[in-house]
């Protein structure tokens, strides 16, 4: 099992730079008990808020008793405020088996202070339980939290450190505590809803409803649909059909009564006018047989006149073709055709040999123009062979002039002899930089820890190291030997008092627990004496009064000594200071004389490395020129390889001037030949001419070419063709003028000009109709559709209609009295409502009443398992256990917790003490603050021991005993003792009670167990206390 073997604070809150604290014994292996005396301010708490932001990234003060205040604050909380900026912050622990952790303070971005988590590294998280650390401010929250409510919350925290089980819990409860509210309101809605029922009184308004309906469905109109009746079923909703309170039957009466009205004046018009009408259609019917004879010779006499047009227009169109013929024939025959078709043929070949001679003239223009740039050719190339030549010679010039400077450059070996010395003074600089580090490093702080940090090989590196060594040992040692002497006497000294204050206060309760119970046995080493008085006298402190005053005047003589020791070691420390700072200032003056050479010997080598440069560069552009003009790469430049360029240039200019010669005579030659047959095509060209202009001379050729472009006529053949056609054309007049005269036989005792004769007689013989004859038919056809109707027909059917129409006048009536009860609606609708919303009710209440039951048993079941938890996280037995030895209480010596809800729906921690008898009581009400204490202790150790599989078995304990009595006290040690002898855990504890802390040393004496104890001489300041 792992244990604390030191803690490491670096600048910490009050501990300024790095202390370490050390937790082992000589054994070197970690103490299981170790107590750390403190007064206040000294810094116990802050050593305790590193053990707790080391292993949990917060404290639980400045968490949660000042939260608010840590949010606001600005600057740094975890950092020593002493701390320069800059240097690191953390707290660091060493564990038994070797492993190490570090928790790095680190200041958030956009944060006012440092409180946070910090960055961790090695073994840090998650190795501690929350309950193995009970810094003070947690032991008062457990002593203060007096109310239930209070003590679930703060005790919360111990038990239930990430809220969990907590939060599960309240859940729970808040689920059940809401349905059960959702219950009672349920329960008090339906109330009301049966009240709003009852004053409805809807049965009876339903069947007065009913009554009316009854009395209106029993009278018959035809299309009229009867009322429906309401149907009413206590506690059911009433279904309304959508036509029970609808107006549509009053209209429908209304408009039925106002129709049969109307029907009953037209029977009244058609009886009255009934024979007028007979009458009248015996006279219309003579006069439409006339005039349908009249309108038959009308379209007999109109056809003979379409049939003379045709004929006429046939005749008129026939000779139209005739004369389109004759006047062809006339212009045109077959030989006329003949020459048009030699005509053609000459004037395309008179066109082809324009094109032709074009072409040749466009060729032989080239060629003249080829001609021309040969000679162009001739004349560049023999100005370029001039400019070679030339430039041929400045080019050798320049490169022997060049060849002359690079060589002078070169002459002697001055780069690598600047480069030599260069380097040689920037070794030497180094060397002295070196010796300047360690000087700078010897000037900062103590010439020990600068001489502690060194190698072996390093302290041989300069003589001043070991002079200035020996020189800081010989002081140091006086000083040492100076400070062994002070603090032997002022050991001794301290711990004589220290003894004899402890030897004061033992016996002071010895004389009072032996006078108290009447005893001759020590209660400290356990001795027996004759009796009480001898016991009493063997209890004398005079001897040791006079030693711790000699003690006291040897511890003043050393401090004399001690503070001469230490002025001369501070003067040798400042003669060592100074001599380091003139061998640094000697040192530093080297090293500036050594760059100021280094930057000659490289301003030099620059110089000649930019001249060498420029002389390249020289070369290469010259290279580059010579490579342009010549068209060729000569490689490396020299005169030679010019004068090659050259001769190869030149031989290619001679070569293009033979190619341009023979290029001239051949084009030449082509000249020619483009000559000869263009006179030959222009006197053919001149022939074709001629003839052509003979043909299109002629003003009968030009006037026939006229029509065959107008009439489409290119050919004898398509000439034939279109007298064809007019042949054909011809006939067919012919023959449908032949149809024509034949079916104007069948019309001839028909004549034309009879035609407005008859027709005015249509329009002079109508028979004038009366207003009342349309009337009479539009009724007649209404009522009685296309049937025959008598006098009698018209008077029956009279009657019918006006029984009709008292029958609906009736049934309208009755229907208004429905409607006077049309208020019934509303009622019913509310009913409709109320029922609806109490059907509704009713189940969400039995749904929320099955949720209860099911709530109910998931809250009891959650309520045992947490009570349990708690009994576990407390540590159950062990609690009990540890709180009856400490023993508060003479005759309450058990502990028991039980959870509740109070009437504000607050959880509630309710702890109990229980007698012999199982008889509980509230300790809060009852016990003394000193006992709460006690009871707070029991929890946290209690708890801390119950743990399970701890990675580190380790309890910390912050200034327990604030609120104890004597005996409590000492029943407390007797339980920490009990804790190291009989278990593997490790107990870390502070105290500034200074009786408190005596007590421990002599009860947990390192004699007799694996214990260590500690003491805070100043702040941020711990040493072992080699007094126990």
């Amino acid at each position: 099992m792992k244990k604390i073997s030191k803690i490491t604070l670096e600048n910490f809150r009050v501990f300024s730079g790095k202390n370490e604290i050390d937790f082992n014994n000589s054994d070197k292996k970690p103490a299981d008990f170790v107590c750390i005396y403190g007064k206040n301010g000294f810094g116990k708490t802050s050593l305790f808020d590193g053990f707790e932001w080391f292993f949990t990234g917060e404290i639980h003060l400045l968490a949660k008793d000042l939260k608010s205040n840590v949010s606001k604050y600005i600057g740094d909380i975890l950092k020593c405020k002493y701390a320069k900026d800059g240097e690191k912050a953390g707290v660091g622990i060493q564990y038994s088996d070797g492993e190490n952790g570090y928790r790095t303070v680190i200041r958030r971005i956009n944060s006012a202070n440092d409180y946070g988590k910090g960055s961790t590294n090695g073994v840090c998280k998650e190795m501690i339980d929350k309950k193995q650390i009970l810094p003070h401010s947690k032991i008062d929250s457990f002593v203060y939290a007096t109310k239930p409510s209070d003590m679930y919350n703060e005790w919360g925290n111990f038990w239930d450190p990430d809220n969990k089980q907590r939060e599960i819990f309240e859940s729970v409860y808040n689920v059940y505590k809401k349905i059960c509210n959702e219950i009672k309101d349920y329960t008090e809605q339906l109330g009301e809803l049966e009240n709003k029922l009852k004053q409805l009184n809807i049965e009876q308004k339903v069947g007065d409803y009913n009554k009316s309906v009854e009395s209106y469905n029993r009278l018959l109109v035809k299309g009229i649909p009867d009322l429906p009746y309401i149907e009413y079923f206590k506690n059911n909703k009433i279904n309304i059909n959508s036509n029970l309170f609808s107006k549509k039957a009053a209209e429908q009466l209304s408009t039925y009564i106002s129709n049969q009205n109307l029907v009953n004046s037209q029977c009244e018009f058609l009886q009255d006018y009934f024979e007028d009408y007979q009458n009248f259609i015996g006279l219309q019917q003579e006069m439409s047989n006339r005039k349908k004879r009249w309108e038959r010779i009308i379209s007999k006499c109109q056809k003979k006149r379409e049939l003379l047009l045709q004929a006429e227009d046939l005749e008129n169109k026939g000779k139209k073709y005739i004369e389109s013929r004759d006047k062809l024939l006339a212009e045109f025959d077959k030989s006329w055709f003949d020459d048009y078709q030699k005509y053609i043929r000459i004037k395309t070949k008179y066109q082809i040999l324009n094109e032709q001679l074009e072409n040749k003239r466009a060729e032989m223009q080239k060629v003249s123009n080829h001609i021309e740039d040969f000679k162009k050719s001739i004349e560049n190339c023999s100005r370029k062979k001039n400019s070679v030549l030339i430039k041929c010679e400045e080019w050798k010039k320049q490169i022997k002039a060049l060849d002359i400077q690079e060589k002078s450059l070169f002459k002697e070996d001055t780069l690598n002899s600047l480069k030599e010395k260069k380097e040689k003074v920037d070794e030497q600089r180094q060397i002295y930089e070196k010796e300047l580090f360690y000087l700078n490093k010897a000037s900062v702080g103590e010439y020990e820890k600068f001489i502690e940090s060194l190698t072996s090989d390093e302290l041989l590196l300069y003589h001043w190291i070991k002079e200035w060594d020996e020189n800081e040992k010989k002081l140091k040692g006086v000083l040492n030997a100076s400070r062994l002497k002070e603090r032997d006497a002022k050991y001794r000294y301290e711990t004589m008092q220290e003894n004899v204050n402890s030897l004061d206060n033992l016996l002071t309760l010895a004389k009072k627990e032996i006078q108290k119970n009447d005893t001759c046995i020590c209660p400290v080493c356990k001795s027996k004496f004759g009796d009480q008085k001898e016991l009493l006298g063997k209890i004398d402190m005079s001897v040791q009064r006079d030693t711790l005053l000699m003690l006291k005047t040897q511890w003043d003589s050393a401090i004399e000594i001690l503070k001469k020791a230490e002025d001369d070691y501070r003067m040798g420390c400042e003669d060592i200071k100074t001599s380091i700072n003139t061998k640094a200032y000697t040192i530093e003056q080297l090293i500036v004389n050594c760059e100021q050479e280094s930057i000659r010997y490289k301003k030099e080598w620059n110089e000649k490395q930019e001249l060498i440069q420029e002389v390249k560069e020289k070369k290469e552009r010259l290279k580059q020129a010579v490579n342009q003009d010549m068209e060729i790469d000569i490689g490396r430049l020299s005169v030679e390889s010019v004068e090659n360029a050259c001769e190869k240039s030149l031989s290619i200019i001679d070569q293009m001037l033979i190619e341009n010669e023979n290029n001239i005579k051949e084009q030449q030659k082509k000249q020619e030949s483009f000559l000869k047959e263009i006179k030959q095509n222009e006197i053919l060209a001149d022939e074709f001419r001629k003839e052509i202009e003979d043909f299109s001379s002629n003003s009968s050729n030009l006037q026939k070419r006229e029509i065959m472009e107008q009439r489409k006529i290119f050919s004898y053949e398509e000439f034939q063709t279109i007298i064809e056609e007019y042949k054909d054309k011809i006939q067919q007049c012919e023959s449908e003028k032949k149809e024509v005269q034949d079916m104007l036989k069948k019309y001839n005792i028909y004549y034309t000009d009879n035609i407005q004769k008859y027709r005015s007689i249509l329009e002079t013989k109508k028979i004038e109709s009366a207003d009342w004859v349309e009337r009479y038919e539009q009724y007649k056809e209404k009522l009685f559709q296309k049937q025959n109707i008598s006098k009698k027909t018209i008077t029956l059917y009279l009657k019918k209609v006006d029984f009709n129409i008292n029958t609906a006048q009736e049934k309208l009536k009755i229907w208004n009295e429905c409607m006077s009860h049309v208020i019934v609606k509303d009622f019913v609708n509310e009913y409709n409502y109320i029922i609806e919303e109490k059907v509704e009710l009713q189940q969400k209440r039995t749904f929320s009443e099955n949720k209860e039951k099911i709530a109910k048993d998931i809250f009891r079941t959650v309520r045992t398992q947490l009570e349990e938890h708690i009994k576990k996280a407390f540590g159950g037995v062990t609690i009990s256990q540890i709180y009856s030895k400490i023993e508060p209480h003479k005759r309450f010596t058990k502990l028991q917790y039980k959870v509740s809800i109070n009437d504000n729906s607050a959880p509630e921690l309710y702890m109990k003490v229980l007698n012999s008898k199982n008889e509980d009581i509230m300790p809060e009400l009852f016990f003394s603050s000193a006992q709460l204490n006690t009871v707070a202790l029991s929890v946290f150790l209690g708890g801390a021991l119950s743990a399970s599989n701890p990675k580190v078995n380790t309890i910390f304990i912050d200034d327990p005993i604030g609120h104890f009595d004597d005996l409590n006290v000492l029943s407390f040690i007797d339980v920490l003792r009990t804790i190291i002898s009989e278990t593997d855990w490790q107990i870390i504890i502070s105290t500034h009670e200074e009786s408190f802390y005596e007590i421990m040393k002599v009860k947990l004496n390192p004699k007799y167990y694996n214990s260590k104890f500690l003491i805070f001489k100043d702040e941020g300041n711990v040493e072992e206390d080699v007094k126990v």
